[in-house]
C-alpha cells in the first residue's frame, strides 16, 4: 500500500512539474503583439505579415511562415523602428522572390543572429546585395531551397556575389541544400578574398552539383571549417587538382573537417583512380563505404563501394561515341532519303512528256512576249526619232 501511495505521489508530482512547465512556455512576455500572431515567452510566430509598430522591441524571435501576399522585401515593408534584441528571422515558404538592398540593416537588426529562408523563390540576378550592411554577429545563414530553379550558370556568375563586400565574421553555419546550383564558382574574386573565418558547418546537400572546380573549398577561405556536406548531389568524378589544392589543404594544417560525398553517382573507370587512391588514405570522408560507384565501365562494379572497386578505362558518361549511338539511325534515314530520290526520279520519268510540253509553252510564251515588247520599243523609237511637221497655214 505505502509502495502505490509513493507511485501515485511521484506520478502527481511529475504531471505538475510537466504542466508548470508548459504554461510557463505559454507565457507571453510581450507587451503587445500584431493579429494573427501567438507568442511563447519572447518569441512571435505569424501566418501574416505584422504591423511593426504592434511588434515589441523586446521580441527575440520572430517567425514569419506561410505568408504569400507579400513576395518582395522593400522599404514599404521594412519595420519601421529597430528591435534591438531580435536574435532570430525565421522567413520559411513566403515566395519570396526579391529582397531590396540594406533591408536586413543591422540598423533595425542589430543583433540578428540567425536568417532563415528556407523555401522561397529568390533569384540569384535580383538579390545580389540583399545581406549588404547585416549584423556582425549573424551565426546561422539559411537558405534551402531559397532559390528559384534557375539554370546553373546564374548561380555560376551571381551567387559568391550575394556574399561580396559582407562581413561575416562570426557566421558558423551556411545551409544552401537543395538548390539547383550545378556549378558553385570559388569564393575568390579578383581584388579580394571572401573568407568565412568563423563557419564550422557547409551544407549543400541535394544541390545539384555537377563537379567541383579548383579552388572551391579551400582552407584559407574556410579556416574553421569541421563539417562540409555533398551528399547526394551529381558528382561524378573529383579531380585530383581538387583534391590536392582544397581537400589536402586541411589535412596539412591538421584540421578536424568532416566531408560526406554519400549519394553521389561516381563513375568507376580508370580516370577514377587518384580520388580512389585519395579516398583510401584521407581520414576526412565520412562513411566511406557509402561512396559508391552510380554507374562503372564494369557492371558488376555498379552501387559498390568506390574503395574495392576496379577501375578499368572506359569513357566517361559525357564521352560516349555519339556517332556510334546514332550510326543505325543515321543508316534508315539513308535509306529513306534514297527511296524518295528513287520515286521522284520514277514520277519524273512517267510525266516526261508533260513536263516536256509545258517547257516548250513556256518558252514560246516567253519568246512572244519578248518578240511584242521588242516590236513596241521599236514603234516607240520610230515616233521618237520622226520630226513633228508644222502645221498648214490656210
Amino acid at each position: 500500500m505505502a509502495c502505490q501511495y509513493t507511485s501515485f505521489i511521484f506520478s502527481l508530482v511529475v504531471t505538475l512539474s510537466l504542466l508548470a512547465g508548459a504554461v510557463q512556455a505559454e507565457t507571453c512576455r510581450l507587451p503587445t503583439r500584431p493579429r494573427k500572431c501567438s507568442c511563447s515567452g519572447t518569441a512571435l510566430k505569424c501566418n501574416r505579415w505584422p504591423t511593426w509598430e504592434k511588434v515589441a522591441q523586446n521580441t527575440t524571435s520572430l517567425t514569419i511562415s506561410g505568408e504569400t501576399t507579400v513576395t518582395e522585401l522593400t522599404t514599404d515593408n521594412k519595420p519601421s523602428k529597430a528591435l534591438p534584441h531580435l536574435t532570430a528571422l525565421i522567413l520559411t515558404g513566403n515566395n519570396i522572390s526579391y529582397i531590396e538592398e540594406g533591408w536586413f540593416s543591422q540598423t533595425v537588426f542589430a543583433a540578428l543572429e540567425e536568417i532563415i529562408l528556407d523555401q522561397n523563390k529568390l533569384t540569384p540576378n535580383d538579390t545580389q546585395r540583399m545581406f549588404a550592411d547585416v549584423s556582425t554577429n549573424l551565426r546561422l545563414l539559411s537558405l534551402t531551397k531559397a532559390f528559384l530553379n534557375v539554370t546553373p550558370d546564374d548561380y555560376v556568375h551571381n551567387l559568391t556575389n550575394i556574399f561580396t563586400d559582407v562581413h561575416l565574421t562570426k557566421l558558423r553555419e551556411l545551409r544552401l541544400d537543395g538548390n539547383n546550383i550545378g556549378f558553385l564558382s570559388p569564393f575568390v574574386q579578383e581584388s579580394s578574398v571572401l573568407t568565412f573565418q568563423e563557419l564550422q558547418r557547409f551544407t549543400l546537400h541535394k544541390s545539384s552539383l555537377l563537379a567541383i572546380r579548383s579552388g572551391t573549398f579551400q582552407q584559407k577561405v574556410f579556416p574553421k571549417l569541421q563539417y562540409l556536406d555533398l551528399s547526394n548531389n551529381e558528382l561524378v568524378n573529383i579531380d585530383k587538382s581538387v583534391v590536392e589544392l582544397d581537400f589536402e589543404s586541411f589535412s596539412n594544417v591538421q584540421q578536424d573537417l568532416t566531408i560526406d560525398l554519400s549519394g553521389n553517382p561516381f563513375y568507376c573507370n580508370c580516370r577514377l583512380a587518384d580520388f580512389q587512391a585519395w579516398l583510401n588514405a584521407t581520414n576526412l570522408v565520412l562513411d566511406k563505404e557509402n561512396v559508391t560507384c552510380g554507374d562503372a565501365v564494369d557492371e558488376s562494379e555498379r552501387h559498390k563501394p568506390v574503395l574495392g572497386s576496379s577501375l578499368p578505362c572506359g569513357p566517361k558518361p559525357e564521352e560516349i561515341d555519339i556517332d556510334n549511338e546514332l550510326r543505325p539511325s543515321y543508316i534508315i534515314l539513308s535509306v529513306i532519303l534514297a527511296l524518295v530520290g528513287v520515286l521522284a526520279l520514277i514520277v519524273l520519268y512517267m510525266r516526261r512528256n508533260d513536263i516536256k510540253d509545258y517547257f516548250v509553252d513556256l518558252y514560246t510564251t516567253t519568246k512572244e512576249a519578248f518578240n511584242s515588247r521588242q516590236g513596241y520599243d521599236d514603234i516607240n523609237r520610230v515616233r521618237r526619232d520622226t520630226p513633228e511637221m508644222a502645221p498648214t497655214e490656210v
